[in-house]
């Protein structure tokens, strides 16, 4: 359901939502390798520091496993309806969609990698499913999931305490945003469309966010996104 990439690009963490297990799959050699499994649906997992998190569906909770030490994966909170996850580069902080709830929570970190506090990063978006944060942590972009054909992506400012109402749709006309991707200059933002199958382009820097359709009518119905840093092309979860 979801695709994140390892330092260097050279591997992909892959969430199983069906088999609950998170995988480390070798781009190049196409091996893959059981890293986790979870109580509740893997619907999303990312890198920490030194660990990794993971989002399941159905249990309710973040959980995290020290791969060094075991493939256990340790609650470190419970939220509601968790969809996927996101961290800045400081990774001391986890976003997550609770997708029943309407709100993206905002989990911050002790530094060895338990929960400091939970709070609700933004409220009033619809079923939200596809999440991405700017590098300084600044910035969420949020898609939605209403399965109506009128799905938005939002642009929200972050507040450093309380609820942000700094929020402002700068997509619209979707259907099922599951994914989302930034490229590293944070000037174009990658989305993935479920329902129809494409992927779409956004760009961000004008202020009139652009939308193009990147590719469209696939195979497969996309989900998760990820980006290597040479940005040669997109890693699509289906």
């Amino acid at each position: 359901w979801d695709v994140s990439l390892t330092q260097g690009d050279q591997m992909a963490y892959v969430a199983s939502k069906a088999q609950k297990k998170v995988y480390l799959v070798d781009l190049e050699s196409k091996a893959v390798t059981t890293l986790t499994t979870t109580s509740g649906y893997a619907t999303s997992s990312a890198m920490g520091n030194g660990v990794l998190f993971v989002a399941g569906l159905g249990s309710n909770l973040i959980c995290k496993a020290d791969l060094m030490v075991s493939s256990t994966c340790t609650t470190v909170a419970s939220v509601t309806n968790p969809r996927q996850i996101a961290l800045p580069e400081s990774r001391d902080v986890i976003y997550v969609t609770e997708g029943s709830q309407n709100r993206v929570r905002r989990l911050r970190l002790k530094a060895d990698n338990t929960l400091l506090s939970l709070d609700v990063a933004v409220e009033g978006i619809t079923k939200p499913w596809g999440l991405a944060v700017s590098r300084d942590g600044t910035v969420l972009y949020v898609g939605e999931d209403a399965r109506a054909g009128a799905d938005k992506i939002w642009k929200v400012v972050v507040s450093a305490s309380g609820t942000s109402t700094n929020k402002v749709d700068i997509a619209t006309g979707l259907d099922r945003v599951l994914g989302l991707v930034l490229n590293r200059a944070e000037t174009v933002l990658y989305a993935s469309e479920y329902a129809r199958k494409n992927i779409v382009r956004i760009e961000l820097v004008s202020g009139t966010y652009d939308k193009t359709t990147l590719v469209s009518g696939m195979e497969r119905a996309p989900l998760g996104l990820a980006l290597p840093a040479a940005e040669d092309r997109l890693l699509i979860a289906s």
